[in-house]
């Protein structure tokens, strides 16, 4: 199971990839769930069966509990069949993944960010966010509060953690992070040095300017 976040500092632009079963929470005023729990049930279901995969026990194979992850090779495909091993970039770009029962191939949800007095986002492992723990809400609600009293994000953290372990038959991994987003857009004033920056570099080294390095390197700005 992963969950990815990619922030577009430039654009204040949100990206999220999960596969697997840990959620991402985007709040900023409304709770919103950017991640997609893939369980053996409905469309995910009828996909593994089609490629040739059994269910049972409410699980893929009897074994796995989720239908997307980056690993479990020996569920990727059907009995015998071997993963292929590229060996280079042709034989890498031409493997199907669709093929695969349990697929490596994310959900993704973009969000533009806003200005927002209290805006954040949680990506958890179900052990702190998921059937047999916290609901999203629960999370956000305990998030809002320690932020509301001046903690730190780390500090809310911890809090999500402790209620979590206190969660009844709740034995599932448990691991957080809280990113807490102020601005996300660059002053005017970094904002302008960037583009002069990239007005004066020549044009032999122009493909060399990255926007990383700019936000890396103080001497640049």
């Amino acid at each position: 199971t992963a969950t990815v976040a990619l922030l577009d500092n430039l654009t204040s632009t949100l990206y999220i990839a999960n596969v697997g079963d840990s959620p991402a929470i985007l709040y900023d005023g409304a709770i919103k769930e950017l991640s997609r729990n893939h369980f053996p049930v409905k469309d995910e279901k009828k996909r593994i069966k089609k490629l040739g995969g059994v269910i049972y026990g409410g699980r893929v194979g009897g074994k796995l509990a989720i239908t997307r992850s980056l690993g479990d090779l020996d569920l990727k495909w059907k009995g015998d069949a071997h993963l292929p091993g590229p060996s280079g970039r042709s034989e890498i770009e031409s493997i199907d993944l669709t093929r695969y029962m349990v697929s490596p191939l994310p959900y993704v949800a973009i969000r533009t960010l806003k200005s927002k007095p209290m805006q954040f986002l949680i990506i958890a492992a179900d052990g702190i966010i998921g059937t047999s723990a916290l609901q999203a809400k629960e999370a956000v609600k305990i998030v809002k509060k320690e932020l509301g009293a001046g903690r730190s994000a780390k500090q809310a953290a911890d809090a999500l953690l402790e209620y979590a372990r206190i969660v009844p038959k709740n034995r599932d991994d448990k691991s957080v992070i809280i990113i807490v987003f102020g601005d996300t857009q660059l002053s005017q004033s970094h904002l302008a040095r960037h583009y002069e920056l990239r007005e004066n570099v020549s044009a032999g080294d122009v493909n060399y300017f990255n926007y990383d390095d700019y936000l890396k390197n103080p001497t640049l700005r």
